[in-house]
């Protein structure tokens, strides 16, 4: 995780990619059933016009966990008819998050360990230098509350992105979070 004093200083010269990761389960060999992304260039953290998004759901054709499902409510049969091969995906997220400081809530304990599994399986290299994970943030900069859920910071620090369990909607969710965040950890942007 970065530091927050070297968080400016990072953000002047690399781009931020939020992302998310949506999975069969929670164990570290799980399948990723989606994964979603916003690139923010340097200096353009409310220039919408700036960014870029990655999203692609992945082919699956194992058994689905039916807690995973009814969760993330992806259909299994729009994996199966527009879910690209993994191996294909994440050479191009690699590519997309080239040089980039990795942004996302829990990231640290769940999607970079999920991830990196898969990465080495396909022969990529980890691809991160960089880490925060909002999650961890909201505990340093909000100790007192109970729960750092996303869904529950978004609901209590007001933000109009929600989370949904899909890859997009709570990269949207993540990103509002990390910026609420930074403000109120008084780093100017």
């Amino acid at each position: 995780m970065i530091d927050t004093k070297d968080l400016l200083q990072c953000m002047e010269t690399c781009p931020l990619v939020v992302f998310d990761l949506e999975t069969n389960g929670l164990e570290t060999g799980t399948a990723i059933l989606e994964i979603g992304a916003l690139c923010v260039p340097p200096g353009c953290l409310e220039d919408a016009r700036a960014w870029t998004s990655f999203e692609s759901l992945i082919r699956f054709n194992g058994i689905p966990n039916p807690m995973a499902f009814a969760v993330n409510k992806i259909p299994l049969s729009e994996l199966k008819q527009r879910g690209r091969r993994l191996e294909h995906v994440l050479a191009e997220f690699v590519e997309f998050c080239k040089d980039a400081i990795l942004v996302g809530h829990n990231i640290i304990d769940f999607d970079l360990r999920i991830l990196d599994y898969h990465l080495k399986k396909h022969d990529h290299e980890m691809m991160h230098s960089a880490v925060i994970d909002t999650k961890r943030l909201s505990k340093q900069t909000h100790p007192y509350l109970v729960s750092h859920s996303l869904e529950n910071l978004v609901r209590h620090f007001g933000i109009s992105s929600h989370p949904t369990h899909r890859a997009k909607a709570d990269v949207l969710a993540t990103f509002e979070l990390f910026k609420y965040l930074i403000q109120a950890n008084n780093v100017r942007v």
